[in-house]
C-alpha cells in the first residue's frame, strides 16, 4: 500500500500538514460500494481540510475524497464556487461562502 500522493504540483506547503499523509492511498480513492466514512473521519480532524478542498477545486480533481467531500459532492460545490468567483470573489472567499451555505 502506498501513502496518499497528490496528483498535481502545488505551490502550497499545506500538504505536509495533511492528516492523510501517512494513510494508504486506497482510503481516499474508494471503489463503488465502499464506504467513504474512514476517509471522512480523517478529513474531519485534519488541520488543512479547507486547503485540500480548495486545491482540489482549483486543479479539477475528479476522483477520490478531498477535503472530506466525495466527487459528487465536489461537483455541486464546484458549480456554486465558480458562480461566486465569477461575481468577483477570490477562490478562498468563494469556497467559504459555498461551505457556509451548505451548513
Amino acid at each position: 500500500m502506498s501513502n496518499v500522493e497528490f496528483a498535481h504540483p502545488s505551490s502550497h506547503d499545506w500538504q505536509s500538514k495533511a492528516e492523510c499523509s501517512d494513510e494508504p492511498h486506497e482510503t481516499f480513492f474508494i471503489e463503488i460500494g465502499q464506504s467513504s466514512k474512514p476517509a471522512r473521519e480523517i478529513c474531519e480532524r485534519c488541520p488543512v481540510q479547507f486547503e485540500c478542498l480548495l486545491d482540489s477545486l482549483e486543479y479539477g480533481d475528479r476522483h477520490g475524497i478531498f477535503g472530506g467531500y466525495t466527487e459528487r459532492e465536489r461537483r455541486t460545490i464546484k458549480r456554486d464556487w465558480y458562480r461566486i468567483r465569477e461575481s468577483g470573489e477570490d477562490s478562498s472567499n468563494a469556497l467559504r461562502i459555498v461551505l457556509d451555505n451548505l451548513s
